[in-house]
C-alpha cells in the first residue's frame, strides 16, 4: 500500500478507494515517464507535475499539464489503448499511484471492486470530456490569439502551480521563458522580448528566479 500524505486530501473518494490498489512511481524533473508503464497502467497524480507531449515526425506540442489528483491514461483505461505518439514529462518532482489495469479490471469483474466499476467509468469519461474541451480551447487560443495574451495565460496558469508564492502585490511564479515557450509554441527570444515589454508596462515585475504579475496592472513608471 502507498505511503499517505497531506496531499492525498485532494484526491477524490473514488482515487482515495484505489490507493490500496496500486504502487507508487517516482519521476525527477525533466526525466520521461517509462513509456511501457504509462501504456500498461493507469495512474494518478499524487504530487507535482506531469506534462502530456505530443511527438509526431519531428514536431513536439504540450497537450496539458496534470497536477495533484488528475489521471494518467485515463484513455487507455477506457478505450484500451494508448497513442504512442503521447510522451509523460515531469515539470517537478512527481509522485504517481499506479494501478495495473489487467489486474484493475479484474479486480473490478470479481466483486473485489465490483461497486466502483460504474464510478470509476463515468469518473474517467468526464475526466477525458474536461480534457478535451480545455485541449480545445487551448488550441483555438492558439491560432487565433496573439502572442502576449497566450503568455498572460500560461503566467496566470503559473499562479495555481505548486511553484506559486503570495506576495502583497500579487502572485510570485516559477515560469521559465523556455516554459512558456514551449506551452505556447513560439521561440524563447519571442518570449524574452514581450516579457520585457509586459515589465515595461507594469504587469509584471522579476524578483529573482520569479516573476511576479501584478494582481492590478500598474503604471510604466512603476514597472
Amino acid at each position: 500500500m502507498p505511503s499517505t500524505n497531506g496531499q492525498t486530501e485532494r484526491l477524490s473518494a473514488l482515487q482515495q478507494r484505489l490507493l490500496a490498489y496500486g504502487i507508487e512511481h517516482e519521476v525527477n524533473t525533466s526525466e520521461q515517464f517509462d513509456a511501457r508503464l504509462a501504456q500498461a497502467c493507469i495512474g494518478i497524480v499524487l504530487r507535482g507535475q506531469l506534462r502530456v507531449i505530443w511527438e509526431q515526425d519531428g514536431e513536439v506540442s504540450d497537450i496539458a499539464l496534470l497536477r495533484t489528483g488528475d489521471w494518467v491514461n485515463a484513455q487507455g483505461f477506457l478505450l484500451g489503448e494508448t497513442s504512442a505518439h503521447t510522451v509523460y514529462r515531469a515539470a517537478a518532482f512527481t509522485r504517481l499511484l499506479l494501478i495495473d489495469i489487467a489486474q484493475l479490471n479484474a479486480r473490478l469483474a470479481d466483486g473485489v471492486l465490483a461497486e466502483l466499476q460504474a464510478p470509476l467509468h463515468q469518473a474517467l469519461a468526464q475526466y477525458l470530456a474536461r480534457r478535451m474541451t480545455t485541449l480545445s480551447g487551448r488550441l483555438h487560443q492558439i491560432r487565433f490569439a496573439d502572442t502576449e495574451s497566450l503568455i498572460l495565460q500560461v503566467l496566470q496558469e503559473a499562479t495555481t502551480w505548486p511553484s506559486a508564492m503570495s506576495h502583497p502585490d500579487g502572485t510570485l511564479v516559477m515560469a521559465p521563458c523556455k516554459v512558456i515557450a514551449e506551452r505556447i509554441g513560439c521561440a524563447r527570444a519571442t518570449v524574452s522580448r514581450l516579457l520585457g515589454e509586459l515589465m515595461r508596462a507594469g504587469r509584471l515585475r522579476r524578483e529573482g528566479r520569479r516573476l511576479l504579475l501584478f494582481d492590478e496592472p500598474l503604471g510604466a513608471e512603476q514597472g
